[in-house]
């Protein structure tokens, strides 16, 4: 509807297409008003603006892709909690990466330590309903890396968890003529047949992007 200062065109006694006034005509500044009073006219509000899941925890920071669109990054350097306050528009699931800590080199004609597991998830599920106090709030443990000892194989890095789920750290290094420590990563050998073994973080989540044992190379 829209008006002019005075009525113009047929007289009006209702806003809708129905009526002794159908078929057109301006509203007056008066009418008008009235008929937003009774619930006559309809102020569609359209939909709202999509919005993505709203969390707090960690180091944020907010990128553009070259399409347009715009994310959001969580990135804990410190063992902390990641707590879901709102979903949005795009649903509870949100791209996860979690690295073990390295484990440190041997000492004496020693070789170096292995990397920590790294586990990759792009649709890992968050709701607010859920997780351990079941309400949005998901700790975050992050794994240290291995102890020097001297001498002795280096000490295997400590384990970085999400929620429930922990990926293991990488296997010490190993002192002279010794094999490598197991972990996500083995530990190097100081011989070329003394290595370290690749283990699986225990309890992983098979998912379509990361396997649930076998992460990482023998030292």
């Amino acid at each position: 509807m829209s008006y002019i200062g005075r009525r113009i065109g047929k007289s009006q006694d209702t806003a809708t297409d129905s009526g002794s006034g159908g078929g057109g005509g301006f509203l007056d500044l008066f009418s008008n008003g009235y008929f937003q009073r009774e619930g006559n006219i309809y102020n569609a509000p359209g939909l709202p603006p999509p919005r993505g899941l709203t969390a707090t925890g960690g180091v944020i920071t907010e990128y553009t892709t070259a399409p347009g669109d715009t994310y959001r990054a969580h990135t804990f350097l410190a063992s902390g909690s990641f707590d879901v306050t709102s979903i949005g528009t795009y649903g509870s699931n949100v791209r996860l990466l979690v690295v073990g800590g390295g484990g440190a080199g041997g000492s004496y004609q020693a070789a170096g330590g292995g990397a920590g597991a790294v586990y990759h998830n792009s649709s890992y599920p968050t709701p607010i309903t859920g997780g351990p106090g079941s309400n949005g709030s998901y700790p975050i443990i992050i794994g240290g890396g291995g102890a020097a000892t001297n001498p002795g194989n280096g000490g295997n890095g400590s384990s970085t968890s999400f929620d429930t789920l922990p990926i293991a750290g990488g296997g010490g290094g190993a002192k002279w003529a010794d094999a490598g420590n197991p972990g996500g990563s083995g530990g190097g050998g100081a011989s070329s047949s003394d290595v370290g073994s690749a283990t699986g973080a225990p309890g992983g989540t098979p998912n379509a992007d990361s396997p649930p044992v076998g992460w990482g190379n023998p030292g």
